[in-house]
């Protein structure tokens, strides 16, 4: 019955827990806490206070992750909301890549009836590089107390990233029981070296009985890295209401700060919405014959000897999630061979090595991927 768990804070502050068992993926958990205020369409503004803890695990071609959200209002009513989403996409020869992925959540606001979805989704994706086309669409099953209808999704959108800017447009047509709508947004990310803007704008047109939250909407957000893992946060806009998932539409403004234990150039856990209608990132794909080679020596004592072989170098440097992105030099060991020990955990890392303070570049031993801002990072995983 309502919407949360995205532009719903005021003042928070976002702390980044490190799982306590390694696992064979990059693992992160989030806990946002703070203050808020929301105007849902047809009620009033109101304060709130909220506490959105969230979990996800990016393995080689899938994401897992889970979010709870908990929300006290000022006149002492509460929500309660938990999601969880999967996605992947299986490594294929060609040009189309299908993507296999879905949902299923539960809202529960004090006197009203719960609503939950169960939802799963197809995708065929068509591009190699840094552009591309999907189409694909979704069957699940939606509830409002003991009530329930089928809802089905289709839709079709096109990338293009850029160095530092990525783009996508999209439509989506949308049906819950008897109510079916149309979406037509446009995201666009840019980001440099300490800020990263976000925005969208979307219009939605009612297909039949109404979709919610008709007419255009948009959102527009903004991060600022202060010191170390502090950034500054402010967003705002305008969503619609979603029947498929159960919640309302409404407006929001919100600024504050994010704490993260290991900053670095991936995101902390994002809201769910972006597993399941943010566009993927490129094709996956091989560094160059001519790169720098990565390879791992054997685990002692929790290190690794982490070694690079390139000709010619006078200087190389590694930095990566396990260095908190600052640059580690190496030492030459033999002709054409650099070391350097390091704590690297079972898991999936993004690695990137420079020679001579060269351009940083993906090494040989990683497959090529695009990230969030449009450069490439090699992704390496160690079993």
């Amino acid at each position: 019955m309502t919407r949360c768990g995205r532009g719903v804070a005021t003042l928070g502050i976002a702390l980044a827990l490190t799982p306590v068992a390694p696992l064979a993926g990059q693992a992160t958990a989030t806990l946002d806490a703070g203050l808020s205020t929301v105007r849902y369409e047809g009620f009033l503004a109101s304060a709130s206070f909220f506490l959105t803890p969230a979990a996800r695990l990016d393995l080689p071609g899938a994401t897992v992750a889970a979010q709870g959200t908990y929300i006290r209002f000022e006149s002492g009513n509460r929500i309660v909301q938990g999601t969880a989403a999967a996605a992947w996409l299986p490594a294929v020869r060609g040009l189309v890549r299908p993507e296999f992925g879905g949902s299923v959540g539960l809202s529960s606001y004090t006197g009203a009836p719960s609503a939950a979805h169960a939802l799963g989704r197809l995708r065929f994706h068509v591009g190699r590089g840094d552009r591309g086309v999907w189409l694909g669409g979704g069957l699940g099953r939606s509830f409002l107390g003991s009530a329930s209808y089928g809802s089905s999704e289709l839709g079709a959108g096109a990338w293009l990233a850029l160095a530092r800017l990525g783009l996508a447009v999209g439509g989506t047509y949308s049906r819950a029981g008897d109510t079916s709508y149309a979406d037509f947004t446009a995201n666009a990310i840019w980001r440099a070296a300490r800020i990263q803007v976000e925005g969208l704008l979307g219009a939605r047109a009612s297909v039949a009985r109404g979709g919610g939250g008709e007419g255009v909407y948009g959102e527009a957000s903004g991060r600022i890295r202060l010191f170390g893992p502090v950034e500054f946060l402010l967003s705002g806009g305008r969503y619609p209401s979603d029947p498929v998932r159960g919640t309302l539409a409404g407006r929001f403004g919100s600024i504050g700060f994010r704490l993260a234990a290991r900053p670095g150039r991936r995101r902390p856990s994002a809201a769910l919405v972006d597993l399941l209608r943010r566009e993927p990132r490129a094709t996956e794909t091989v560094p160059p014959p001519g790169a720098p080679e990565l390879s791992l020596g054997a685990e002692a004592a929790g290190l690794r000897p982490v070694r690079i072989k390139v000709d010619d170098a006078q200087l190389v440097e590694i930095t990566a999630d396990f260095t908190d992105w600052e640059p580690v030099a190496l030492r030459p060991v033999s002709d054409g061979e650099w070391e350097v020990v390091l704590p690297v955990e079972r898991g999936a890392h993004r690695v990137n090595v420079r020679v001579d303070r060269g351009a940083w570049i993906v090494p040989r031993g990683t497959r090529v991927e695009r990230d969030e801002y449009g450069g490439e990072v090699g992704v390496l995983v160690v079993w």
